[in-house]
């Protein structure tokens, strides 16, 4: 009797084994924890899990997971993130309450493979958000600050966290984006209580920067508001991004404001916020508006302004302490001069395609690097514009190529291209509507040693 058992016990076991499902393979992968089995199986890769991504409270979805490669062993464990807001079993996932809850699926074999899979539970009233989206500018300079907007879907009062990382870094409160260093940051919006709905967004930091130490245009009259000689009412200059173009071994930094529209009778000075800068500092060479009778200085260091009229302002600092300042007309000239040696021209929505109307560039008095500069201040731009510089000397000359694409560039700006002119060479091309500065300078070695720089107009 005994031995019939135990022949029937033994039959019964290699049914089991061998005669059920298939054979060993199958066996093995439903039981891989088995030592038999530990050679018969694949190693995990990876999981995928497939299903719907919402449910309803009290409700249930089913997901289901895949591990790769196909003869690795299926078996897996199922978690929630919050069990308050959905549970899984089994791959089973019932809705307890409204929100997000990350369920993940892990494989029993290595609990380093794993794959995860956002469901949104909905119900009882309540209103859960599914996507955000930001929008707004993608640069800012170092000590400025920019407005980003969020739109979240479905529609509500919801409340969002901000934080950034990158190589520069920025602060934020409730959108408002202020550069602290340059470079690039990725801001990121995410739907408080709700971590998993957020989107990123790239802006960079420029150097070009407005700080309480720099220094103001400050005073009395028609281009400022306020209480006189105050820095609060005065015009912020910008420190100059490009200090190639007044290089000189003893200068630290050279500011600057550009297009100020002045009146007959206004009264202004430079401030560094704490006190004035001497008037002894203000150059009255050649093609300043102090030697062409536009202004004159006053006591208290004032300058006063003689001739209403568009000026622009550059401030110096020098290593021995001293300060020079120079007042310009401002170059913005429509049409050509009899001494005009360089043009932009092109095809432009505000102006006619011929030279007639083309913008003349003037000498820059004040440059002090090799060869000779040449700029023109505050040119509107409409999108889809296009331009290039032109000298009618000679027997003319067209400008393709030389221009400068480096950080506080209106091409790293986004607002302008190269674009071919089908002859070979380029034009630039207007991606958003601008005001922009445009600067050319004849090589030490004459014009075939040029560069090319266009900026935003900042101020």
């Amino acid at each position: 009797m005994k031995k019939r058992l135990l022949l029937t016990t033994g039959l019964l076991l290699v049914g089991l084994l061998f005669g059920c499902g298939g054979g060993e393979d199958d066996f093995c992968t439903l039981n891989p924890d088995l030592p038999e089995c530990a050679e018969e199986l694949e190693a995990p890769t990876s999981i995928t899990i497939s299903g719907a991504t919402t449910v309803e409270v009290n409700a249930t979805i089913s997901l289901t997971a895949d591990v790769l490669p196909a003869g690795a062993s299926q078996s897996v464990s199922w978690t929630s993130d919050k069990n308050d807001v959905a549970t899984v079993s089994n791959g089973v996932v019932r809705g307890m309450s409204a929100g997000t809850a990350i369920i993940r699926a892990t494989s029993t074999v290595d609990t380093t493979i794993s794959a995860t899979h956002s469901v949104v539970v909905t119900g009882d009233g309540v209103v859960v958000p599914t996507s955000i989206s930001i929008s707004g500018p993608t640069s800012v300079a170092v000590g400025s600050s920019i407005q980003l907007s969020t739109q979240v879907l479905p529609a509500g009062n919801w409340a969002i966290d901000w934080t950034s990382s990158g190589a520069g870094s920025v602060s934020i409160a409730q959108g408002t984006v202020t550069g602290m260093t340059a470079g690039a940051v990725t801001v990121t919006a995410a739907v408080v209580g709700y971590p998993e709905v957020k989107a990123d967004y790239a802006v960079t930091v420029t150097t070009s920067s407005v700080d309480p130490s720099d220094y103001y245009i400050i005073g009395s009259g028609s281009f400022v508001t306020g209480t006189p000689w105050t820095t609060a009412s005065g015009v912020p200059m910008q420190e100059n991004p490009n200090p190639d173009r007044v290089s000189f071994p003893t200068l630290v930094a050279e500011y600057m404001v550009l297009s100020i529209s002045m009146s007959q009778g206004d009264e202004w000075s430079i401030s560094n916020g704490t006190a004035t800068i001497s008037t002894e500092g203000f150059e009255t060479g050649t093609g300043n508006a102090l030697t062409a009778n536009q202004m004159h200085l006053a006591a208290d260091n004032k300058v006063v302004v003689d001739a209403t009229g568009v000026f622009s302002v550059y401030f110096k600092t020098w290593e021995d302490g001293g300060t020079s300042t120079w007042i310009a007309a401002d170059p913005n000239i429509i049409g050509p001069t009899p001494d005009a040696v360089w043009y932009v021209v092109g095809s432009f929505s505000n102006w006619a395609d011929n030279l007639a109307l083309a913008h003349a560039m003037a000498v820059n008095p004040s440059y002090v690097g090799a060869g000779i500069e040449y700029f023109v201040t505050n040119i509107s731009f409409q999108a889809g514009d296009q331009f290039k510089l032109y000298s009618p000397v000679g027997t003319g000359r067209w400008i393709t190529s030389g221009w400068e694409t480096d950080a506080g560039s209106a091409f790293a700006a986004g607002l302008i291209e190269l674009v071919s002119d089908g002859y070979g060479g380029n034009n630039v091309g207007v991606i958003s509507a601008c005001s922009l500065n445009i600067y050319f300078k004849d090589g030490p070695n004459g014009p075939d040693t040029y560069s090319c720089w266009i900026e935003p107009v900042t101020v």
